[in-house]
């Protein structure tokens, strides 16, 4: 049933045209009455409408006026004009600003039908390109839960090949994901295979998004569901836990009647970056399994034993020097690297670190220095040293003296490399820099590719990234949803468009996540930001 707003400044003309014309037989409703302009405005704030049937004569602001603010706030609102003939240069007015039609008053009943059901036929074809967009969006959305399935997959098991250009892949698919400080858990029932249906797996995923709204999830099978935590803060780790314990639950009642089978969630560790999520999902599986001797327990954290401990020193060591070292390198400056791996062992020394743990970390950072340096040179063949590879070489030192000569020879080839190369041209980073800006300003409402911009810039990825938040304190990906928010936001304040055009608008193909990153960037829904905005002009 379509909703009809009738504008007219006599009572008994509108008594008149409610009454004389069968409406609901028609398909229409009259949902709201104003005696001017300035009143029919102040209802739109509040009553949503399709059509709005006005009189042109009227006190205050006239119908035509009224039909042009329409068409300027509300442009998806119809409009049909009452005239009289004095006014036909009016009505003629209107019809220019986008009404549908106007009539000549006095209108007789079987005109208002004959044009209504015009308007009838105009607003079911828009309804039926609507509900189709809308169902090509959601095959489109299938499409992208599979992608998106199969990256977290390769990033749950370990799978190295995820990692290349892994902000980007996210960026593409839509994934409301970050790449650090990330955590799996995972959750059991302990029904049959043949409990497996897609209304069960439907079922979970409401219960996850309502319990656990920040998780990314994966669901395997009836048996299993992995969710991946990112951005996590240490000290929300218990109400997760708390979470994670009433959506195990809700389960347990709700999705298999009077069976109520048993359902454990195990929680893995959080690590600062997402190459260790797969670690983070070894210990979730292996904290269920903890508790397979008591009876009642829902979740259980990874918090025993030796590997607890090991990693959990590991974890807490992880420097910020990694990526500080990394930023000096790539900048060139040989001195500021030297000195700061000698603080570094400084502080191994002095914390009496275990060795292998040291060793761990001197490998990350060496493989970090090597991606980072060669994804922006592409040399033709990787670096080699003269008793074997890196890895082989940091795991058989027998000192800490040794591993320091080995990582500050590493750094410091790395460190010539650079300035053999040329890389280092501030003047020129931020005339690229501004370039991507631009680029980025005009085509933000596409599917911007990282690797496009960067193939037009003549730079590869890599040092792109490095530049780009080194200039701008933000990385690419941060930076572009900004500006897709601010334009959303304007969107919303501006114009009537549904949130799915919106989110089509501004380069989101799938609007749940395109609602979900703009709750996160605002801290309210595009449609609680709209009826925020009005509220406010």
């Amino acid at each position: 049933m379509y909703k009809i707003m009738l504008v007219e400044d006599e009572a008994i003309i509108r008594r008149g045209i409610k009454r004389g014309v069968k409406w609901e037989e028609n398909g229409f409703e009259i949902a709201a009455e104003a005696e001017d302009g300035e009143e029919a405005l102040k209802l739109l704030e509040e009553t949503g409408v399709d059509v709005i049937l006005t009189d042109v004569k009227m006190p205050g602001m006239n119908g035509v006026e009224l039909s042009k603010k329409v068409k300027e706030q509300y442009p998806q609102i119809e409009i049909v004009i009452l005239s009289g003939f004095a006014e036909f240069e009016y009505a003629k007015a209107a019809v220019s600003f986008g009404a549908f039609e106007y009539m000549v008053k006095p209108v007789r009943k079987q005109e208002i039908e004959a044009v209504f059901g015009r308007l009838k036929e105009k607003l079911d074809r828009r309804s039926r390109e609507e509900a189709e967009e809308q169902r090509r969006m959601l095959v489109l959305n299938e499409g992208m839960e599979k992608l998106r399935e199969t990256l977290l997959l390769e990033l749950l098991e370990g799978e190295r090949k995820a990692y290349t250009n892994l902000e980007e892949e996210i960026m593409r698919l839509e994934l409301e994901l970050s790449t650090r400080n990330v955590q799996a858990a995972v959750i059991r029932t302990a029904v049959s295979q043949d409990a497996e249906t897609e209304e069960i797996k439907q079922a979970y995923r409401k219960i996850l998004r309502e319990y656990v709204p920040d998780g990314v999830s994966v669901i395997r099978s009836a048996q299993e569901m992995v969710l991946v935590f990112s951005d996590l803060e240490m000290q929300k780790e218990n109400l997760l836990a708390v979470n994670l314990k009433r959506a195990a639950e809700k389960m347990k009642e709700e999705c298999f009647g009077e069976a109520r089978p048993e359902v454990r969630v195990g929680i893995g560790m959080i690590y600062p970056s997402i190459t260790h999520l797969y670690k983070s999902y070894a210990q979730a599986k292996k904290a269920i399994d903890s508790n397979f001797h008591e009876a009642g327990q829902i979740v259980n954290l990874f918090r025993d034993g030796i590997e607890y401990e090991f990693e959990k020193q590991w974890i807490q060591e992880y420097p910020r020097e990694i990526s500080s070292i990394t930023e000096l390198v790539l900048a060139g400056k040989e001195e500021e690297v030297r000195s700061s791996i000698e603080k570094m062992f400084a502080e191994f020394e002095h914390k009496k670190m275990n060795p292998e743990l040291i060793k761990n970390y001197c490998y990350v950072l060496g493989i970090m220095l090597k991606n980072a340096v060669y994804g922006i040179l592409k040399p033709a063949q990787e670096q080699s040293y003269p008793d074997g590879s890196f890895e082989t070489r940091v795991k058989n030192v027998f000192s800490m003296e040794e591993l320091k000569e080995i990582m500050q020879r590493a750094a410091g080839g790395m460190v010539l490399m650079m300035k053999e190369n040329g890389v280092e041209e501030p003047a020129r980073d931020r005339l690229v820099i501004g370039q991507a800006k631009a680029y980025i300003a005009e085509n933000y409402s596409k599917k911007i590719s990282l690797d496009e911009i960067c193939r037009n810039l003549y730079l590869s990825t890599t040092y792109f990234s490095f530049i780009f938040k080194k200039e701008t304190g933000q990385n690419y990906m941060e930076y572009l949803t900004g500006i897709r928010m601010e334009k959303a936001k304007e969107l919303l304040g501006t114009t009537t468009k549904k949130v799915y055009e919106i989110a089509g608008d501004v380069g989101y193909s799938d609007y749940k996540y395109f609602t979900a990153q703009f709750k996160k960037y605002t801290g309210m829904s595009p449609k609680d930001y709209r009826l925020g905005d009005r509220a406010g002009r």
